[in-house]
C-alpha cells in the first residue's frame, strides 16, 4: 500500500559507477561499486526538468505532451563525509589521512538512494545515475546556540547510459522507489534496484 503523505529523509546511500563501452557495438554497460553510506541528511529536494508541448485544435488544448528529461535539486547533511568526497569527486587520500583535492580530479557519476517516512511505512527511492556539485566551505563564530552548519550539494539526476527491458521494451533508467513491504525493499540499500519485467 502506498502512502498518503511522505515527511523526514535518512539512510542516504551512494553506489560509484563504472561505465565500459564495448569497442565492437558501442554499447554502454554500467556498473554500480559498494554501497557508501551518507550519514546526517537533512533534507532533499530533486525537481523533475522537463519539457511540455500543447497541441491546440478546436480552439483549445487537444493534446499535450510532457517528459523528464532529468531532475535536479539539493540535498542537504550534517557533513559531506570524507569517504564520499573520494568517491564523488576523487579526492586523495594521503600517507598522513589528508584529504587532498586535485585540479586534475573530475566528478564521478553515482547512484544515489535515500529513505523517507509515510504514514503507512517508509519508502526508499534510487536515481540511478547521478552527479554532484561541492559543498560550499564556511564556518562563524559559536553563539548562544551553537546551531550546526549544514552542508548542501546540488545534485542532477539524468538516465542511465545503458537500457533496461521492461515490457519488451528497453529503457534509460531515471528512479524506482518501492514502498516498506514491496519484494526488494529490505535489501534496497544492498545494491541498487533492479527492475523487473
Amino acid at each position: 500500500m502506498s502512502n498518503k503523505v511522505h515527511f523526514g529523509v535518512k539512510n542516504a546511500y551512494i553506489f560509484p559507477i563504472t561505465e565500459s563501452v564495448d569497442a565492437q557495438t558501442g554499447e554502454v554497460t554500467t556498473t554500480y561499486g559498494a554501497a557508501v553510506k551518507w550519514p546526517g541528511a537533512v533534507s532533499i529536494d530533486l525537481q523533475a526538468q522537463g519539457s511540455q508541448e500543447n497541441f491546440y485544435a478546436d480552439d483549445s488544448v487537444y493534446y499535450v505532451a510532457s517528459s523528464t528529461n532529468f531532475y535536479q535539486g539539493d540535498f542537504e547533511s550534517a557533513s559531506v563525509p570524507d569517504a564520499i568526497k573520494s568517491a564523488i569527486y576523487g579526492d586523495i587520500v594521503d600517507d598522513n589521512n589528508a584529504l587532498v583535492e586535485t585540479q586534475e580530479a573530475t566528478t564521478k557519476y553515482f547512484g544515489f538512494a535515500f529513505e523517507t517516512s509515510g504514514d503507512v511505512g517508509g519508502h526508499r527511492t534510487i536515481f540511478y545515475k547521478c552527479s554532484a556539485t561541492r559543498p560550499s566551505l564556511g564556518g562563524s563564530t559559536k553563539t548562544d546556540s551553537s546551531a550546526p552548519q549544514t552542508q548542501t550539494v546540488t545534485i542532477t539526476a539524468i538516465g542511465r547510459a545503458d537500457k533496461v527491458t521492461l515490457d519488451t521494451k528497453d529503457y534509460h533508467l531515471i528512479q524506482a522507489s518501492l514502498n516498506e513491504g514491496d519484494t526488494g525493499y529490505s535489501t534496497f540499500f544492498n545494491a541498487p534496484y533492479t527492475p523487473t519485467a
